[in-house]
């Protein structure tokens, strides 16, 4: 079954935003069976509009599009589609009164002409519910082939992706299973991980193996197709068994959780209580540690000690001992955790202090050079890695390093 997906703006034709949406649908659409064959941007020109449903109705069974419901006078999708199928719009009281409801939660006592346009329906057209915005979403119907259209705000598509249009096609479409399963890595790169695997993947028959690396690790998808969900996920669990066996030290967790989620379950496993002190990171270790809800249970505070001043004042670091080894030392990212530890009267203390660059580096300590600290009650334990030249990146890869080498210490204590 051919799947193609349309999404529509000038926006992203000229680069001002990712189209974040096309991944989403794509990675919800395999979930249920269904892989995208083709990807499609356009613009908000009618003409382009009409020109790319009528070639992808040709073509596929299912379209799905994004962009161009909302209430301003550039979002002309649901204008042009009606006009290319001859549909002309009713306006839909279920829906206006769903918008009368939005708005008064908003404080509008009063909705906009062009507001009320948006309850607006191409007859014989379904509207789909918005359970996050106004414009609803549409379902269309032709000759047994589907077009959804959805609005291009990313909170909005997801809703109404995730409530009315896969429930839609898993009842009437869906006829085999493709089962997902993936494994997150942080701390070892591609090739590696490939040179380990891939002779044992190799003979595997039904699951296939993708390896999606990014600044903060490396994802593991495998991937099984068939018709029994039962069989899809025993197969997955004994093959994602297979891979922690080959390379279990640098997976930290499974699905779509994050390292700073799977080292928050760490902490309240063994109920351990923690504080980062951070130089060339500027607050970012601690600003992760606490995106998880439920955090202050373990974080109690983050320190930016990023001139040498501060690492003497808040973390007691000696001075003599920064004159003697540098900030960026092994020395001192040990003093730095320890300050933190004991400052802070907490379990565990973490640091980094580093070169991040483009500049600042000698030939004894380059741009890209850092030193992690890890300090508990029984030992205290420094990491170091050199990095890019490239600052923002850097940061990225240094508060994952620091975060996985936590998470590894953590795992011990279990």
């Amino acid at each position: 079954m051919q799947v193609e997906i349309i999404t529509v703006g000038y926006e992203i034709l000229q680069g001002k935003i990712v189209d974040s949406n096309s991944a989403h649908i794509a990675r919800s659409l395999l979930d249920i069976g269904l892989e995208v064959g083709r990807i499609v941007s356009i613009g908000d020109g009618e003409t382009e509009i009409q020109g790319a449903v009528r070639t992808a109705m040709r073509r596929s069974e299912i379209v799905i599009m994004t962009g161009g419901l909302g209430p301003t006078r550039d979002d002309i999708t649901k204008h042009a589609v009606a006009k290319l199928f001859k549909m002309p719009l009713v306006r839909d009281s279920v829906v206006l009164e769903r918008m009368r409801k939005r708005y008064a939660q908003y404080g509008y006592q009063v909705m906009s002409e062009n507001g009320i346009h948006q309850a607006d329906v191409p007859k014989g057209a379904t509207a789909l519910p918005n359970p996050s915005g106004t414009a609803p979403g549409l379902m269309f119907l032709r000759r047994g082939r589907y077009l959804f259209m959805m609005p291009g705000v990313p909170l909005e598509m997801k809703d109404i992706l995730r409530e009315s249009i896969i429930p839609i096609l898993q009842q009437q479409v869906c006829t085999s299973v493709v089962a997902v399963h993936t494994l997150r890595t942080s701390g070892i790169g591609e090739t590696s991980l490939a040179e380990t695997l891939d002779p044992v993947v190799r003979r595997w028959k039904s699951i296939s193996l993708a390896y999606l690396p990014s600044l903060k690790g490396v994802d593991l998808r495998l991937t099984w197709r068939g018709r029994s969900r039962k069989q899809a996920d025993r197969r997955l669990q004994a093959a994602a068994d297979t891979l922690y066996q080959h390379v279990g030290e640098w997976i930290y967790g499974a699905g779509d959780e994050k390292l700073q989620e799977a080292v928050a379950r760490l902490l309240q496993e063994t109920g351990s209580t923690i504080a980062v002190a951070e130089s060339c990171t500027g607050g970012q270790i601690a600003s992760m540690l606490t995106d998880v809800a439920g955090s202050s249970a373990y974080f109690d505070r983050g320190v930016v000690s990023y001139s040498n001043k501060a690492k003497q004042q808040l973390l007691q670091v000696p001075a003599a001992l920064i004159r003697r080894e540098g900030a960026v030392s092994e020395a001192v990212a040990a003093a730095m955790a320890e300050g933190i530890r004991q400052r802070a009267g907490v379990d565990i203390g973490i640091s980094v202090t580093g070169i991040l660059g483009p500049t600042g580096g000698t030939p004894e300590k380059p741009v890209g050079l850092v030193y992690g600290g890890y300090a508990d009650a029984n030992e205290i334990l420094v990491w170091r890695r050199e990095f890019g030249s490239h600052r923002l990146r850097n940061k990225v890869r240094v508060c994952h390093k620091a975060l996985k080498h936590l998470h590894e210490q953590l795992s011990k204590k279990l």
